[in-house]
């Protein structure tokens, strides 16, 4: 998978896709949330939002990906429905760092419109 493609489906939440490419000292910083550091703590986060996820019905539309030598851009917004009735909308801008292939950090803004 393309660097872009590890990007567009880890900000879609296809994380199970996404874990070979992992970095094992990987940090994860959400802003206004928290940092995770090292595979463990985001492998087990993204587990954490995939049960969530189960219990909801999604929709993500990628808007935008910009590419450079080591850093990859993913802006877009997600959709939550429940019921057939939305709960949530969340307009994300994620930020992935690349070295050999491998995703080193990621810098998630996301901001929740309900």
């Amino acid at each position: 998978m393309s660097n872009s493609s590890v990007a567009e489906s880890f900000s879609t939440g296809h994380f199970d896709k996404c874990n070979a490419y992992l970095d094992q000292d990987i940090e994860w910083h959400i802003v206004g949330d928290t940092v995770l550091k090292g595979y463990e703590e985001v492998a087990n986060y993204c587990t954490q939002v995939s049960h969530y996820f189960e219990t909801v019905t999604t929709q993500f539309e990628i808007h935008d990906t910009i590419k450079s030598d080591q850093q990859i851009v993913v802006i877009g917004t997600g959709y939550f429905y429940k019921e057939g009735i939305q709960i949530n909308k969340i307009d994300a801008c994620d930020i992935y760092t690349f070295r050999e292939d491998k995703i080193i950090k990621i810098l998630s803004y996301c901001i929740e419109n309900k």
